[in-house]
């Protein structure tokens, strides 16, 4: 298991798997890696993750006043998907996303730079 001193700098690539209702959700935590009883003193980074057939989507609670996670989302991978999409969108840019790739029920969005510490929505259709 990586501890939070261990990754509160690296990247991340988030990982889907939806399932037969075309639906995923999970959660990351996380902390300083240094500092006791965080969870009790509200001292923490917590971010839900919700997927569907057409979106992944974050919702970023940071309880930690001073706490930087540097940590970047560089790539998703959602599994499960029925047909390839025709385009990807970040954040509701309007602009389709070049870097992806879809093969076998599996899009891959690669080259994101998401700070895990804001909110984001990655929207793809067919």
């Amino acid at each position: 298991a990586v501890v939070s001193t261990q990754s509160t700098g690296g990247d991340y690539i988030l990982e889907v798997y939806l399932a037969k209702n075309g639906a995923a959700a999970g959660l990351l935590f996380s902390d300083d890696g240094v500092t006791d009883h965080t969870i009790t003193q509200d001292m923490y980074l917590t971010v839900n993750f919700n997927a569907s057939r057409s979106r992944v989507t974050s919702e970023v609670k940071l309880l930690y006043p001073g706490y930087d996670n540097l940590n970047i989302l560089r790539e998703i991978v959602v599994s499960g998907l029925e047909s390839a999409p025709s385009t990807v969108q970040i954040d509701d840019s309007g602009e389709d996303w070049p870097n992806r790739s879809y093969e076998n029920g599996i899009l891959r969005v690669t080259d994101l730079e998401l700070r895990m510490q804001k909110a984001f929505c990655v929207s793809y259709e067919s």
